[in-house]
């Protein structure tokens, strides 16, 4: 029986965010398409909930996940 061999990654992103904006954008080395722009309506709740101050109506979901990484990244530094 013959093994596979999986070609390796062709690149890696270096960080989340960086990872992010190449998929949004289309720079994705596997190929994918970039995402349309969704918006989204977020109450004054949510926002609180989501800890990020550049969230308000009209906020791109990419602007969200963006925020939450930075939020993320910079717990994991602390």
């Amino acid at each position: 029986m013959s093994e596979t061999k999986m070609d390796p990654i062709p690149r890696a992103a270096p960080d989340a965010a960086t990872a992010l904006d190449d998929f949004v954008h289309g720079d994705d080395p596997a190929g994918a398409k970039p995402l349309t722009t969704i918006r989204v309506i977020v109450t004054p709740e949510q926002k609180q909930r989501l800890g990020h101050a550049a969230v308000d109506q009209g906020t791109s979901m990419s602007e969200i996940l963006r925020g939450l990484i930075d939020r993320w990244m910079a717990e994991q530094d602390a």
